[in-house]
């Protein structure tokens, strides 16, 4: 904060003493280079260094930057090169010529990478990291990489304990992001499994977060070998989970999140792969229910956003662990929790109910029940909460208060359709004027179609053809066909549901303005059979 204040505009009058001072804090006494580095770091976010390359020929002139790399290239403990490594890769924002000094001394880096420590392997790993991502860089860090003896590489991670695992799984990732193949397989020839094995088998609550750098570390080396490890330690994760819900998650959530994918789908998520749902199982097998339930009906808002994903993955892997949790949940202790959180609805409070209504097996239960009853507190609707309480949800727009569609940005269909279905089941003229309060937004989104769940545009479709179909050609008047245009041909494309989805609005369009059937009938020429809806089978 007072570094922003201070570089905030290099026209100030002081500047140039501005800038004597800053300079003098990176040579007075020689600091610890870890501490300039941080210094260093902290100075790009200030207004005056903010955009790309504004640091050249400021705060790191000439003599100070070959005084830095003086003091960096003769590091010898693990400490100093961990720090030397963070400030040689900071380094390549302030000077212009800070790749070119890399690409000089490849030999003398990799050979901080062989004879890495538990204190500098954080360090390493941020150097090839951003520097690859630099122009110029990458192939300095392949350089890096090539020059690196891949055997002792192996020594170190055959070696390597839960204290190291983080840094080192961190910095192994990125070397083999950057290795070539061949070197990988060498790598490979001298890896100790069975050390290996012995290490994961011993996972316990507080090594998950190094477990799941360490896992994607050995991943870019052999993603078979991860998967296996990964299995070995499923009981342990599984068991974390259930002692502390909220910190096992923060620790090896983004591992069963996105390593395993077991994300929610519509995201351009491919789903598990058949080696990987297995373990996705043996994690949610070794859950306990009741200590989940009984951790949820303590829990704060801040953890609501945890539960949410934490529910996603047990209804995807083990559904019956999934319906006793919220069988078991206490309704009234959350709702002293959630208090009058109900009239505006919060996304925590909104992404918590969700999941419980998932987890249940998404039908009338105990979670549809409890949210109804609180169907006078209401203030707002959204498409989530016509599905969980429909009834509930309709009393609240009878009171006049807005359902939006939220499908402007080209997604959002099915649950909005879902939503639909289940208003027009309580109130058909509900759902009518919902729909004609949405038109705008729903032009919108038709127009700028995206890949994510764009299966339920068809059915979406049908349902204003059914509901409203005057105001269909209205819709359809309101789209931009140059917008339309752009995203159309790309669905078309793009996989089946898709082209799907492209191909009913491309039929569609025929009913709307001149301007839009002409860019439909360019479409058809273009992709005559992607842009065509297949007839019903006989």
């Amino acid at each position: 904060m007072a570094l922003n204040v201070v570089c905030q505009d290099r026209n100030d009058a002081s500047w140039s003493e501005t800038l004597a001072v800053l300079r003098a804090a990176l040579r007075f006494g020689d600091p610890p280079l870890r501490g300039i580095a941080w210094f260093l770091s902290e100075l790009r976010f200030a207004d005056a260094f903010r955009w790309q390359s504004a640091g050249f020929g400021t705060v790191v002139d000439e003599a100070a930057w070959r005084r830095l790399l003086e003091r960096c290239w003769a590091a010898r403990t693990g400490e100093e090169r961990g720090g030397a490594a963070f400030l040689l890769s900071g380094l390549c924002h302030w000077h212009p010529s800070q790749i070119a000094a890399l690409g000089e001394r490849t030999t003398l880096l990799s050979q901080w990478v062989e004879e890495v420590t538990e204190e500098s392997a954080g360090g390493l790993g941020r150097l090839l990291n951003d520097v690859a991502q630099t122009e110029g860089g990458r192939d300095v860090v392949r350089a890096i990489c090539a020059a690196t003896d891949p055997h002792r590489i192996a020594a170190w991670l055959n070696a390597v304990t839960w204290s190291q695992a983080w840094s080192q799984g961190w910095l192994l990732g990125r070397i083999g992001y950057n290795a070539t193949p061949a070197w990988r397989e060498r790598l490979r020839e001298d890896l100790d499994i069975a050390a290996l094995q012995t290490l994961f088998s011993s996972a316990a609550d507080a090594e998950l977060g190094s477990l799941s750098e360490l896992v994607e570390g050995i991943a870019e080396i052999d993603y078979e070998l991860s998967l296996s490890l990964l299995d070995l330690a499923a009981p342990a994760i599984g068991g974390a989970l259930s002692r502390s819900p909220v910190e096992g998650w923060k620790a090896a959530g983004q591992l069963i999140l996105f390593f395993l994918r077991f994300y929610s789908p519509g995201l351009g998520i491919p789903p598990p792969t058949r080696q990987q749902r297995p373990i996705g199982k043996r994690i949610a097998r070794a859950v306990d229910p009741v200590a989940v339930a009984s951790d949820l009906s303590g829990s704060r808002r801040r953890d609501w956003p945890v539960y949410h994903e934490l529910l996603i993955f047990l209804k995807s892997t083990m559904p019956t662990c999934a319906r006793e949790v919220i069988d078991r949940v206490d309704l009234a202790a959350l709702d002293r929790t959630i208090g009058g959180m109900w009239s505006g609805m919060p996304d925590e409070l909104l992404r918590l109910v969700w999941a419980m209504f998932v987890a249940e097996g998404r039908g009338p239960g105990r979670v549809s029940e409890w949210v109804s009853s609180h169907a006078e507190e209401f203030t707002g609707v959204t498409p989530h909460l016509v599905q969980i309480a429909p009834t509930a949800a309709a009393v609240a727009l009878r009171k006049g208060h807005r359902l939006h569609l939220d499908v402007g940005k080209g997604w959002g269909w099915n649950s909005a359709l879902l939503a639909m279905v289940e208003l027009e089941n309580v109130d058909r003229q509900l759902a009518v004027k919902v729909l004609e309060d949405n038109q705008n937004d729903i032009a919108k989104g038709f127009a700028s179609l995206r890949e994510y769940d764009s299966i339920g545009v068809p059915y979406v479709l049908q349902i204003l053809h059914k509901l409203v179909p005057k105001l269909v050609p209205t819709i359809l008047d309101k789209i931009d066909p140059a917008i339309a245009e752009a995203h159309w041909a790309k669905r078309l494309q793009g996989k089946a549901d898709e082209r799907g989805a492209a191909a009913a609005l491309i039929e569609a369009a025929f009913e709307g303005s001149d301007e839009l059937a002409a860019l439909a009938t360019r479409l058809r020429r273009r992709f005559p059979r992607a842009s065509t809806i297949p007839a019903p089978k006989a």
